[in-house]
């Protein structure tokens, strides 16, 4: 699966490099962190109080001990011993915990479990050291809590689980970790359940994230002059380059990812007659097996040819100032590289025998001020070649996406901020279905598999005429005109049917379905079946009408009103009507489903049928 930071800080262009590859040999990595410009962060969104200790210098002196009791307990407790800190037994802590100056937090115990309801931000040159045991962000929510650390602060982790998920949510939950200044982060041994956990990795300026055959963090950006070290065969993250407007890169034979080897790429690499970049970072691979991802940005060029393995692309509609329509791009090998040059927005990328995986392509849009300008992808269902298929997809502050006829799968469809998300005719089978802020998602005439809906503050996710079946129920082979779902095992238990987790603040989920009827007997009882609900914890009461009307007709005539919410499909006593077609005209007919919020209609979902 890949999953991409939304919008990470550009990069800097401050250093001619080029990228070198050698067969692997020996364990081990070298990577060396700079010293330099400093800068401050602080935690993410949890909405917790927050707590901060400056720590004196500590010397060699002994840590304090520090026993959790199991019960929950405010991070100021912790933060307020200052200096160095040994912490065991199982911890539950609440509220953002920032630690700066010299202090030391360490979990010494490989029997501690250390749970952390909120953000753990570090400054100035504290180092926060978990050497066996668990550290757990407790998270709810994708992206609730997150980790920084700034100045010349280190995180470390040895020998030792990494988890994001409080053990509530069936799905995944993601964090990030953001480095500035000349901070380290740096993971030995360290493991992470990629069904439940997620940790997105950036370094900013001169920091540092030095890893040794550890599953976390699983991807990995730099920017500016940050070093990145991975080494050692366990070692597997994704390192997604990102090229902004100026910056670009010319690699040809990229290393495949599916055995160990080792590569340099960056600022600090001699220069080879195949490779050249301009990006002022440093990439080092050492006997390790990452895998390489390209972030394409208006404004940049990237050519890439021939790789030895398969590649990821992120692709940034940055700010359009005028809609964008693309057709039949974004698509995937099905067996064969495949040769392509986009050349939008001042920008080239171009793939030269390139296999492409079915989750290669991610694509994100903003607006930073002014009226959307919508990004519209349209797929094929006649040429297998124009295919589109999309593993994640995500409107952020304004931007504006609509998808007709393409297939999203693996990681996630997220609107942050105000931005917008439009879906027809297509099928998900997406780990995630996000919104936050007013952010809206509409899907219409879509199938969903098996997908975690996830809805924060006022954000809201509605359905029309969308299916929702379990992930085992994807077609194969797949519909015509689509190709085959390549399912992602990260995703909930296969057997189960899409999972809702909403927030006490505001959002809600809204469907309005109704299964297709086809030819109908005149004489007969049609029963009605679909989906009427709404998901919240804040919204008003649901309920819906169903009526019908004939082919001609200006009225529709009711089956039931005031109906009460939820119905489901799934459930089979279930039902949104029956119509007795007694003493009715053979020819065309549409039903229509209208869910009401508060007595407010909020959506309709017709259906067309046939009397013979």
């Amino acid at each position: 699966m890949v999953r991409a930071i939304p919008f990470l800080s550009s990069l800097a262009l401050l250093a001619i490099g080029c990228v070198s590859a050698t067969p692997s040999s020996s364990p081990g990595s070298s990577g060396s962190n700079s010293g330099g410009s400093s800068g401050s962060t602080s935690g993410g969104n949890s909405g917790s109080n927050s707590v901060s200790t400056s720590g004196g210098t500590t010397g060699a002196a002994a840590p304090t001990p520090y026993a959790c009791s199991g019960n929950p307990t405010p991070a100021s407790d912790l933060a307020s011993i200052g200096g160095s800190v040994s912490v065991t037994g199982t911890c539950f802590f609440t509220g953002d915990l920032l630690l700066s100056g010299t202090g030391t937090t360490s979990i010494l115990s490989d029997g501690a479990t250390f749970n952390l309801a909120g953000n753990l931000g570090l400054s100035g040159s504290t180092s926060f050291k978990v050497v066996g045991g668990v550290f757990r962000l407790a998270s709810q929510f994708v992206f609730q809590y997150s980790i920084a650390a700034s100045d010349s602060a280190t995180f470390e982790m040895q020998d030792a689980e990494l988890s994001t998920n409080d053990g509530t949510v069936g799905g995944t939950t993601t964090s990030n970790y953001a480095g500035s200044g000349s901070s380290v982060l740096m993971f030995s041994n360290v493991t992470i359940d990629e069904q439940h956990s997620w940790l997105l990795a950036s370094a900013n300026d001169q920091a540092s994230i030095l890893v040794s055959n550890s599953k976390a963090p699983v991807e990995i950006y730099p920017a500016d002059a940050a070093t990145i070290s991975v080494s050692g065969p366990s070692s597997t993250p994704a390192i997604w380059l990102d090229f902004v407007s100026g910056l670009s890169a010319s690699i040809t034979g990229l290393p495949d990812n599916a055995n160990p080897y080792t590569f340099s790429l960056g600022a600090r690499t001699a220069a080879t007659s195949t490779v050249s970049t301009n990006v002022g970072f440093q990439v080092d691979v050492t006997n390790a097996s990452p895998g390489f991802g390209f972030v394409s940005h208006p404004g940049s060029s990237i050519a890439l040819t021939s790789p030895q393995g398969t590649t990821a692309y992120d692709y940034y509609f940055d700010d359009p100032a005028a809609p964008i329509d693309i057709t039949g791009s974004f698509v995937v090998s099905h067996g064969t590289p495949l040769s392509t040059t986009f050349s939008d927005s001042s920008r080239t990328l171009q793939l030269v025998d390139v296999p492409l995986s079915p989750i290669a392509w991610q694509v994100y849009t903003d607006r930073s001020s002014g009226t959307a300008q919508p990004v519209t992808i349209t797929g094929s269902t006649s040429d297998p070649t124009q295919f589109v298929t999309i593993n994640e997809a995500g409107a952020f502050n304004g931007g504006s996406f609509v998808f007709d006829t393409v297939t999203l799968l693996w990681a996630t469809i997220t609107a942050f901020g105000s931005g917008s998300i439009s879906i027809t005719n297509s099928q998900i089978a997406s780990q995630t279905i996000e919104v936050m802020d007013t952010a809206r998602v509409s899907i219409m005439d879509s199938t969903i598999y098996g997908s975690l809906f996830q809805v924060r503050a006022n954000g809201v996710i509605t359905l029309v005429n969308t299916p929702l079946l379990q992930v085992e129920a994807a077609p194969n082979p797949p519909p015509a005109g689509f190709p085959a779902l390549a399912l992602n095992p990260t995703m909930p238990d296969p057997t189960a049917f899409p999972i809702f987790v909403t927030d006490p603040a505001g959002g809600a989920v809204v469907d309005a379905t109704i299964a297709p009827v086809g030819t109908a007997a005149l004489g007969s009882t049609i029963v009605f079946r679909g989906d009427a609900f709404a998901e919240s914890q804040v919204t008003p009461a649901c309920t819906f009408d169903l009526s019908y009307q004939a082919a001609g007709e200006s009225t529709f005539t009711p089956v039931t009103t005031g109906g009460a919410c939820p119905k489901l499909a799934r459930n089979a006593g279930d039902s949104l009507g029956s119509l007795d077609t007694t003493g009715l005209q053979a020819g065309s007919y549409t039903a229509k489903l209208e869910v009401f919020l508060g007595g407010t209609p909020t959506l309709v979902a017709p259906m067309s049928f046939t009397l013979q």
